[in-house]
């Protein structure tokens, strides 16, 4: 087989269809696997990875596709590992061992250091052609289980009643459920045009960081390059008709989002979000569990893929799972006992979670000093001024109070600022806590110049300071709130 390579993603309309063509000639066809999903990582990802395209020929015909990236340290892996649930070769099963065979032996060319390859489903007979390399000369290989993915596999035509039943019979999906469409009639939207998609997606973005925040977490979506990925990756799969963006409405009100995919008899739930305002409802749950029952009443549809992640809620409705495995290879003795021993030792660690939080929250610790970036920690929790150079003509301000979804808004927009991400993550922990008090100043658009969070000594002292703090005067400020507070900054 004649291996022909790329260092980008070639914008070929002939190359598409052969790429996608193959795709579904594979035992178990993945939207992850598709021309389209390589390009949109490859747009998103500029800079910071190079793509390294393989493709194999066959009497002059596409017989083999391996999206793959070159990274600065000088190793190897799956194009796609960051961003797809699912990651594998390209090509029809009876090539695969070829293919794999032609694919090592001009990465060998290359003089690669190691080879990782992320989530490759273990029934894929990728995994067997990978297991032959052991035999050849510079390749050591370790294979290890990576995730188990929940599927709710729908079946025959009884079944897929018994599923529908088996929801409503749920006593909490009806408690919550019930509790929803108190706001209004409770049913899912789904959007499938490019423009509608685009549209929703920043109120996505923001609930999803928002979210994670509340769970004293940083969301990836938080990073500019996984918003651009998104958004190319929104053109691109709903031109092609796979992108199913599903919305859980009660009334007027969107209270849950899932950017998922409907791809060969599979619907995904990939990138699911929620309105933390009614996080107490399990909207989220809500919202799988009628996608699931109108799946159940759909022929097309065999499954529903819940990904990685072994969230609790997806154990409520799981019903198979699939096992996805890491390979490494590695070209020295030494490199791949490394990889081994820094596995088995990560496995230990797993064991005792107490353990496992004091070494990440160390080595969290340790990057900052490394980076010379140390704040104390009680310094950072009071307040949060946009810095002067940063700082543009706003017009007329507004105070109001501090809310998760404004926090989401200042991580995004300066997720590279650790300092600004230590004060939104304590921020966000004390908005649990009734007695704090917190106000925010933001432009015309609605961003952040200005955050105070202190206890309570009265909220028209708070604005005071906060007003004061960020270096405006009175007729700057607008309130949007009925409490009048102009009167007490002075000038």
């Amino acid at each position: 087989m004649n291996i022909v390579v790329h260092r980008e993603i070639p914008a070929a309309p002939v190359l598409q269809k052969d790429w996608n063509l193959l795709v579904s000639k594979m035992k178990s066809p993945e939207v992850f696997y598709t021309y389209e999903w390589a390009l949109a990582v490859a747009r998103s990802k500029e800079g910071s990875r190079a793509p390294l395209l393989l493709l194999g020929y066959s009497r002059g015909n596409l017989a083999g596709v391996a999206a793959l990236a070159t990274l600065q340290d000088g190793s190897v892996q799956f194009l796609c590992a960051n961003t797809a649930d699912y990651c594998d070769f390209v090509s029809s099963p009876d090539d695969r061992g070829e293919f794999v065979q032609s694919v090592f032996a001009e990465l060998r060319k290359e003089n690669f250091r190691s080879i990782a390859l992320a989530n490759i489903p273990s029934t894929s007979d990728t995994c067997h052609a990978l297991r032959a390399l052991k035999n050849l000369p510079e390749s050591h290989v370790f294979s290890r289980t990576a995730y188990r993915c929940g599927q709710v596999v729908l079946g025959s035509q009884e079944n897929r009643e018994e599923m529908r039943q088996s929801l409503w019979r749920k006593k909490s999906f009806r408690h919550d459920s019930a509790a929803l469409s108190k706001l209004g009639k409770l049913r899912v939207v789904h959007k499938v045009s490019s423009q509608e998609i685009l549209d929703l997606l920043p109120k996505f973005f923001q609930a999803h960081v928002a979210r994670f925040l509340a769970k004293d977490q940083i969301s990836n979506i938080a990073f500019p390059e996984r918003r651009v990925f998104l958004l190319e990756l929104a053109k691109l799969l709903s031109h092609a008709g796979w992108l199913k963006f599903s919305c859980l409405m009660a009334g007027d009100r969107t209270i849950a989002w899932n950017y998922g995919f409907e791809f060969s008899g599979s619907w995904f739930w990939y990138q699911p979000t929620f309105d933390t305002a009614f996080s107490r409802h399990f909207p989220g749950f809500c919202l799988l569990a009628m996608i699931v029952a109108e799946a159940s009443e759909q022929s097309g549809v065999q499954r529903i893929d819940l990904g990685l992640g072994d969230e609790s809620y997806k154990a409520r409705l799981t019903t198979e799972s699939r096992e996805t495995v890491h390979v490494t290879i590695s070209r020295t003795y030494v490199s791949h006992v490394r990889t081994v021993l820094r596995f088995k030792v990560g496995q230990v660690v797993k064991r005792f979670p107490k353990v496992e939080r004091v070494i990440r929250y160390g080595l969290h610790k340790l990057k900052i000093l490394k980076q010379g970036r140390w704040r104390d920690r009680e310094a950072d929790i009071r307040e949060w001024v946009l810095e002067p150079e940063n700082k543009v003509k706003y017009g007329e301000a507004t105070t109001q109070p501090l809310t998760l979804d404004l926090l989401a808004r200042l991580v995004m927009d300066h997720v590279n600022e650790p300092h600004t991400v230590e004060f939104a993550l304590h921020a966000a922990a004390n908005l649990k806590d009734t007695n704090q008090q917190a106000i925010a100043l933001v432009d015309q658009k609605g961003d952040p110049l200005k955050i105070f969070c202190a206890q309570p000594n009265g909220v028209h002292a708070i604005k005071k300071n906060c007003v004061e703090g960020a270096g405006l005067v009175a007729s700057d400020i607008v309130h949007a709130d009925s409490s009048p507070v102009v009167n007490e900054v002075k000038i």
